[in-house]
């Protein structure tokens, strides 16, 4: 895992969806805030494949390809792919301007033919702008 040191500022809000080779992870590390370092770390998911990246600023959970679709669809994120471990390290900064309480929910989604429908997700993560 890439982690970044102090206490998570991120929650765990469940319903991962498993494939081939389990239950992927999606760990999130940093801060939500403007101009500080946020990192997204995806493991256990099948190697080499295919992932979509969902942001949204609140919480659905609808059903969707077998599982749940956790954060609401506000941005997706194509064409992001697993290394051969099956993890993926995103990192980045937000944008200037989010308001303070702001939420923020992430779930990658992964093309892997052991799960339902072919795909297989992560457990959504969130955090709040402080």
């Amino acid at each position: 895992f890439t982690r970044v040191d102090g206490p998570s500022t991120f929650s765990d809000v469940g319903f991962a969806l498993p494939g081939s080779v389990g239950s992927p992870d999606l760990d999130g590390g940093g801060s939500p805030e403007s101009g500080q370092q946020l990192i997204l770390t995806l493991t256990g998911a099948l190697p080499s494949a295919p992932t979509t990246l969902a942001i949204g600023l609140s919480t659905v959970n609808v059903p969707f390809l077998g599982g749940t679709f956790v954060p609401s669809p506000d941005v997706l994120i194509h064409g992001l792919f697993t290394d051969t471990s099956g993890q993926l390290v995103l990192a980045g900064s937000l944008p200037p301007g989010l308001p303070s309480g702001t939420t923020l929910v992430f779930q990658e989604w992964i093309a892997d033919a052991g799960g339902p429908f072919g795909y297989a997700s992560t457990q959504g993560v969130c955090a709040t702008v402080p």
